[in-house]
């Protein structure tokens, strides 16, 4: 929607991205929806207080970052 959006408004072909953290025990959660989920908190202290609380439940840590682009023209 990003790229679409730049890329009707000049004219010109638009380049967007959307990343975020994943969590395999988590089922791949946050992911790129990290930023709604991260507005679901008063603070960013808040957040990562619950994400923390989520993963000790797994006991596992493990994660890694996504990252998608979209061209559009």
């Amino acid at each position: 929607l990003k790229a679409k959006f730049v890329a009707e408004a000049s004219g010109k072909p638009a380049l967007a991205d959307d990343s975020g953290i994943c969590f395999p025990s988590l089922n791949d959660f946050p992911g790129v929806n990290t930023s709604p989920y991260r507005q679901g908190f008063s603070t960013m202290d808040d957040c990562f207080r619950d994400l923390a609380a989520k993963l000790k439940e797994t006991g596992d840590t493990a994660a890694y970052v996504h990252c998608s682009l979209c061209l559009y023209y």
